[in-house]
């Protein structure tokens, strides 16, 4: 039994039709492909002096080089609102992966991505917006995060202060001896 969409195919894939195509479009895809790998190497090129000037050696190189390369992606494909919503995920994302965090900025400062800041006024703006909705007095006490950080940058606990149920809520995060985290606690207190 033959199908219509099979012998379409078989036609438009014969060698004689195939290859005079492929042949034209050769040199617009060489060149498209060659101007990626350009562009790619002179990101890591900019992110060098970045990584140096921090101390950064060896396999943790890969670590930030795999997130320039991840942010340049999302810079190809996105813009505006959802470049800075993804991006600010993959920044995070890097963040438990024991990246410094001041050093994800600047890497984004290179790709004109503004990181981390977007992020914290959306979550204000959402924290202050929902409690407004609960109860018009509560606008008087916001919600207040901190973020604690180690001296190597990394992220070690939030506290986060709730003034309309008086509770404070404690994340503390662990990490092993090869600096993976391995464990959050909570802890909820009145304040």
């Amino acid at each position: 039994m033959t199908s219509k969409r099979a012998d379409s195919w078989k036609i438009k894939t014969s060698p004689e039709l195939f290859l005079p195509v492929w042949e034209s479009k050769h040199e617009a895809i060489s060149e498209e492909i060659s101007k990626s790998y350009r562009s790619i190497d002179e990101l890591y090129e900019n992110v060098k002096p970045i990584l140096d000037k921090h101390g950064i050696a060896g396999n943790q190189r890969l670590l930030y080089r795999s997130f320039a390369e991840e942010l340049w992606k999302l810079k190809q494909k996105y813009s505006g609102k959802t470049l800075r919503i993804q991006s600010d995920a993959v920044a995070f994302k890097y963040c438990f992966y024991d990246a410094d965090w001041r050093i994800l900025k600047e890497i984004g400062y290179l790709l004109g991505l503004n990181l981390f800041e977007d992020l914290m006024e959306r979550y204000k703006e959402a924290f202050e917006k929902a409690i407004t909705l609960l109860d018009p007095k509560v606008a008087q006490n916001p919600l207040t995060i901190n973020i604690l950080y180690a001296p190597d940058g990394k992220v070690i606990g939030l506290d986060i202060y709730d003034y309309t149920l008086n509770k404070k809520k404690s994340m503390v995060m662990e990490y092993d001896e090869n600096g993976r985290l391995y464990k959050i606690t909570e802890a909820v207190e009145n304040l």
